[in-house]
């Protein structure tokens, strides 16, 4: 039992640590601290509300994670790793596409 109730302190610990930053980031959001994304989100919003639909939320959801990876290549390779070839969107976005 020990053993169980130590995982449910642990997940009980990452609920709030992930509630807490979940709540940092948007708040980030909507202040702008971070323009892209914010431009992004704010473009994205306006585009579903002015066609009135729900529809395109994955499309951007997507497109938001898709620019999450970007900017941390930027950030972390870019600039460290000389032997490392940057990704091109052609290979971003056919590794999204399914595999049959």
């Amino acid at each position: 039992t020990d053993m169980f109730q130590a995982a449910i302190r642990e997940l009980t610990f990452v609920q709030a640590v992930s509630l807490r930053l979940g709540k940092k980031y948007v708040r980030d959001l909507m202040y702008w601290k971070y323009p892209i994304f914010s431009a992004y989100c704010f473009g994205g919003w306006m585009h579903c509300v002015y066609c009135n639909s729900v529809s395109f939320v994955p499309v951007y959801l997507v497109g938001f994670a898709l620019l999450h990876l970007a900017a941390s290549y930027v950030y972390h390779v870019s600039n460290e790793r000389i032997d490392v070839k940057p990704l091109t969107w052609d290979e971003l976005l056919v590794s999204l596409q399914t595999t049959e």
